[in-house]
């Protein structure tokens, strides 16, 4: 199930997780996309993945981000995804075609 940027896991199993999104930043900064994986049977967080860019030094500099991962998942963990900069403007690309991100179960 999905609420905002977390996605609440229903079926355990193996999923593949994979992420691909354009973006940039307005000044000389750095910006991390994470995923992080919530195990609630064990009541502990771990970033799981996350890219490294720095920012443009224009507006009119696009960086890509992609990542595709393999994770056992049981039943109630939670997948968090986000974005963060460490300072000036985050500016997400609006085009439908430039971010995806897809959740496949593989198998148990």
């Amino acid at each position: 199930t999905q609420s905002a940027h977390q996605f609440t896991v229903v079926k355990a199993g193996n999923y593949q997780i994979t992420m691909n999104t354009m973006a940039h930043l307005t000044e000389d900064n750095y910006v991390h996309h994470r995923c992080q994986h919530t195990d609630t049977s064990a009541s502990s967080t771990d970033l799981v993945i996350q890219t490294h860019s720095y920012g443009a030094q224009s507006s009119a500099k696009w960086n890509d981000y992609r990542y595709s991962i393999n994770r056992d998942l049981d039943v109630n963990d939670v997948l968090l995804f986000d974005a963060w900069g460490s300072a000036g403007t985050y500016i997400w690309h609006d085009g439908l075609s430039y971010s995806q991100l897809n959740i496949i179960f593989l198998h148990v």
